[in-house]
């Protein structure tokens, strides 16, 4: 019980410390006030889901392998289904059409 009652004072503790830091990035530099609000509020969170901690990290690395691999394919290569220039296209005759 002692310890249930410790985590709700500890989430309180945090959701006090967003409440006034949120006020005080209100008042400072806009740049380094939304910083710490982010901070506050990953604090916040990661104090009242605990268990979210380990996944939002498992996560950001499962992105972070997938883009390494992307990278090591080389660059994107784009190739036209129909050759560049030979079609016509069809809002082109009708402009041409209509300026007539």
């Amino acid at each position: 019980m002692l310890l249930v009652w410790r985590a709700r004072q500890d989430i309180e503790l945090q959701k006090t410390r967003a409440i006034v830091q949120s006020t005080l990035a209100a008042a400072s530099d806009a740049d380094e006030g939304n910083k710490q609000l982010k901070e506050v509020w990953q604090d916040l969170l990661d104090e009242m889901f605990p268990f979210q901690r380990g996944s939002r990290k498992k996560g950001d690395q499962t992105a972070m392998d997938f883009l390494k691999r992307e990278i090591a394919k080389g660059p994107l290569r784009v190739t036209p289904l129909q050759p560049v220039g030979k079609g016509r296209s069809k809002l082109r005759a009708q402009h041409d059409r209509r300026s007539k």
